[in-house]
């Protein structure tokens, strides 16, 4: 029928007859009532496959009476035959794997049969070189590095270990050029490239779902795991997977730094290792940084860059959280953690300097960065204190030292801190009457206010330098009021802040509003003044009035202002006939001589008006065409 008939499935069914006969006969020959005699039949099954696989060799290479027709059914049949043994080996490691106690005694021979199957199907590999027998050998393998070891190690560390040996048989492979079964072992090293990334995964998965492992056990198996991410980025040709690789490499190792704590402190608590955390990965970022100036592979760059802002953002929530939590009582190694929360704010801050590249952010950021390690030092050293002329001092110092900052190297962002700080300094101070404190406070800032405005683009600190100076004065003006008892000591800072606020915005005012603000500022300041000479009928009182007055009138010339000049001879004239009907009665000598002096010189002056008479009109009709171009 062989030779004769050209069916297809005659050859199949002659391969079947043939495994089944020999398979009768061993169990003829084996009476399968023992351990013993079970294996030996097994032993025996494995010969015959052999031999059937030896038989198909052969048969290929005779066509006569189409033998070579038998081959093909007879390596099917001989396959499937070792994958039935394969299931029952695989069966029994699942056994000892979940703790069955009944094949423990039979371990040695499992372990004999699966090394067996190893060599028949690599036998079977040998005759077809292909994908499927390629697996099945492979997962044939893995059975008995089960079943020879699971005793030894747990099932994690063991699956790792198989990825491991996987990865190096790849790399010898690439580095060896030996004819030796070469075609088998393409098809392995082929299909090695699917198994690489499942036996990770599977091994990652049972690294945490596996139960009755210590923690440490676990960690160490996700270390293994971390450098075979690592290594597998590293050898990856496409660029997408290889970066998937250095990113779980770097995941897991950020987890085993975290955890780690545990296995060495197991009654610490996360808050008491806050600190510790923050440190240390503000050292991780120190680290990351340094690599990244030396490696120029690309991948490598890519990972290190992008690990360095989520080791720094990690490093930041575990200082907040421990200045969060300061006050909670719970520490490892007492002040050790407080000085190590100091250093990893350091670190920060450095290399928040070093690192960030858009200037506005790295200097608002590098600011509540120190705000915040100054604060935490605060709080470590006094505790909840009061505050006190020393923070007083440090915000203005800081201001200063911004405003020179500023001074070398302007920006934004500097000038809007500068203006923060002396804000924040006043803040601190409680504003008492009569207090030197308050108003040193209020006159250094209003210093710093005065000094940034020729740098400024706007008016803004000259506003809040005034503002503060005037209030700085204010603290002390009804002290000094009541001490001298004049009243112009009221008016006086407020009426020059206005004049001088009115001349810088003269531009954007119109002339009628301008003039009467001025004469309004102007007539509270002279009517207060006046009123203080009535009330008051010293001399020296008199002669700040009338000082007063002549420097308005002065300051009016000087700046061609009306105002001044007009509301300055009126409050002079009005002083001096106010002094004359009031006082000079009352033969008050040193007023009276005052009086006769000016009286001497506006004599003197109209002697000496009617005689330059005509030159003077000419200049007075100059003058009054000067004036009329004035505001």
């Amino acid at each position: 029928m062989f030779r004769n008939a050209n069916w297809w499935w005659i050859p199949w069914l002659a391969a079947l007859t043939l495994t089944s006969t020999g398979l009768a006969v061993l169990l003829s020959l084996f009476s399968l009532v023992s351990d013993d005699q079970i294996f030996l039949f097994i032993y025996s099954t494995l010969l015959w496959a052999n031999l059937l696989l030896v038989l198909s060799r052969l048969a290929q290479r005779y066509t006569a009476w189409k033998i070579n027709h038998f081959s093909e059914p007879l390596l099917m049949w001989t396959f499937l035959l070792l994958g039935s043994g394969l299931l029952l080996v695989s069966w029994g490691s699942l056994s000892l794997l979940i703790g069955a106690t009944r094949l423990e005694n039979v371990w040695e021979n499992l372990v004999i049969w699966a090394i067996l199957l190893n060599v028949s199907f690599l036998h079977v590999l040998s005759l077809r070189s292909q994908a499927l027998t390629a697996h099945t050998f492979l997962l044939s393998l893995l059975n008995t590095v089960l079943l020879a070891f699971l005793s030894w190690f747990n099932l994690p560390l063991l699956l790792s270990l198989w990825t491991i040996g996987l990865l190096l048989i790849v790399y010898i492979n690439s580095r060896t050029k030996s004819p030796l079964l070469k075609a088998s072992r393409e098809a392995v090293i082929n299909v090695m490239g699917y198994w690489l990334p499942i036996s990770f995964g599977v091994a990652l998965i049972s690294t945490f779902v596996m139960p009755n492992l210590s923690l440490g056990e676990r960690l160490f198996n996700l270390t293994l795991l971390s450098g075979l991410s690592f290594t597998f980025g590293l050898l990856d040709k496409q660029q997408t997977m290889a970066r998937g690789w250095l990113a779980g490499s770097a995941v897991l190792l950020g987890v085993i730094v975290h955890v780690i704590w545990w296995v060495w402190l197991p009654d610490a608590q996360l808050i008491s290792l806050l600190p510790w955390y923050a440190l240390q990965d503000a050292l991780l970022a120190w680290t990351v940084f340094w690599l990244s100036r030396f490696t120029k592979k690309r991948d490598l760059v890519w990972l290190l860059t992008s690990t360095l802002p989520i080791l720094f953002s990690l490093a930041c929530i575990a200082w907040i959280g421990h200045l969060v939590n300061f006050f909670i009582d719970s520490t490892l190694f007492g002040k050790l953690d407080h000085f190590a929360a100091l250093f990893a704010g350091i670190l920060l801050i450095i290399q928040w300097w070093r690192n960030t590249e858009d200037k506005a952010l790295l200097i608002y950021g590098l600011a509540l960065m120190i705000a915040l390690l100054g604060f935490y030092t605060r709080l470590f050293w006094f505790g909840i204190a009061p505050l006190n002329v020393w923070d007083t001092a440090l915000l203005m110092c800081a201001g200063y030292i911004l405003y020179s900052f500023q001074h070398f190297n302007p920006s934004q962002p500097l000038y809007r801190l500068t203006l923060l700080m002396p804000i924040l300094a006043i803040l601190t101070v409680p504003l008492q009457l009569d207090s030197i404190y308050a108003s040193s406070t209020l006159v250094a800032g209003a210093t710093l206010y005065l000094l940034m405005q020729p740098r400024s683009q706007n008016n803004l600190p000259l506003y809040l330098g005034l503002l503060a100076l005037n209030v700085g004065i204010y603290l002390w003006i009804p002290s000094w009021a009541d001490n001298y008892k004049l009243l112009q000591l009221y008016t006086i800072p407020v009426a020059i802040t206005v004049l001088l606020m009115l001349q810088l915005h003269q531009l954007e005012l119109k002339p009628q509003i301008l003039n009467a603000i001025r004469l309004t500022a102007l007539s509270a300041l002279y009517a207060s003044a006046t009123l203080d000479v009535f009330m008051r009928p010293e001399l020296s009182i008199f002669l700040l009035a009338i000082g007063l007055s002549l420097g308005g009138v002065m300051l009016g010339i000087a700046l061609r202002v009306r105002a001044f000049l007009y509301i300055g001879t009126l409050f002079l004239i009005f002083n001096v006939f106010g002094q004359l009907i009031g006082f000079y009665p009352e033969d008050r000598l040193g007023k009276a001589i005052v009086l006769m002096v000016l009286g001497g010189l506006i004599t003197g002056g109209m002697i000496w008006f009617n005689m330059q008479r005509e030159a003077l009109m000419q200049r007075i009709r100059i003058i009054r065409t000067d004036l009329a171009q004035w505001e």
